[in-house]
């Protein structure tokens, strides 16, 4: 479930802004599921540019708040739960340019650079989340409707090394991969699939949506050539 950030500070805190400031009726009957859509270059100046939209938004909630007359319990929240960010995906090249941006209905948590570790040059975990938008935010059953996905992506030598002792070896190759979509092997062990140097694995809290990302990285990888060492193109098909 999605942290809550409320004010720790008292309703006296802000009682000089209070009196200075008029009152509003509430003006949010439910917090908000997602953010206008807006765009980004990649994975992580997605996530630069939510960080700025969170502080901005922490500001804003002071000041509804501050004016806010009604009982604390009282209070909704303005900002949206998710972020409705995208980036181009079409040939990835690298760790970075691997993590998808999300799918439609999807959308990345308002707290995630508070939540997530950064996304570095080396190393990712990105996660990305859906509601059922049939339901209210402020509906009981809201949060109980969440999906989630979770990508690890790491990039290293040792991948490469790990990958040419099963892969290459025929016997294992047949014993610990699958085809996945577009024929691209899968590891039938944790599901983790080697691109270039970089390793992925995906986890959620549905197969099929795991599926849906696997599939769309795997297209983006092959369409910008970060196929693993050993791999036959020619085996690879074109649609998933």
């Amino acid at each position: 479930m999605i942290m809550q950030h409320f004010f720790h500070a008292s309703r006296s805190a802000f009682s000089i802004l209070f009196l200075a400031t008029p009152t509003f009726a509430q003006d949010v009957l439910a917090q908000p599921l997602m953010s206008e859509p807006y765009a980004a270059e990649n994975a992580q100046t997605a996530m630069d540019e939510i960080k700025l939209r969170w502080d901005a938004a922490q500001q804003e909630q002071q000041d509804r708040f501050a004016a806010f007359s009604g009982d604390y319990n009282d209070f909704v929240r303005s900002d949206p739960i998710l972020q409705n960010v995208t980036w181009p995906y079409e040939a990835c090249t690298d760790l970075i340019s691997l993590i998808p941006p999300p799918l439609d209905g999807w959308g990345v948590r308002s707290d995630a650079p508070f939540t997530q570790n950064p996304i570095e040059d080396k190393r990712a975990e990105f996660g990305l989340v859906t509601f059922d938008a049939d339901v209210p935010t402020n509906d009981p059953a809201f949060f109980g409707s969440e999906d989630s996905v979770s990508i690890s992506l790491s990039a290293s030598v040792d991948n490469v090394v790990l990958w040419n002792m099963m892969y290459g070896e025929p016997t294992m190759r047949e014993s610990m991969y699958v085809p996945g979509p577009y024929n691209y092997p899968v590891s039938n062990m944790d599901g983790s699939v080697l691109f270039g140097d970089v390793l992925v694995r995906i986890s959620a809290t549905d197969e099929t949506n795991a599926q849906l990302y696997l599939e769309t990285m795997i297209g983006c990888a092959i369409a910008g050539g970060m196929i693993a060492e050993g791999i036959d193109v020619t085996t690879l098909r074109d649609q998933p």
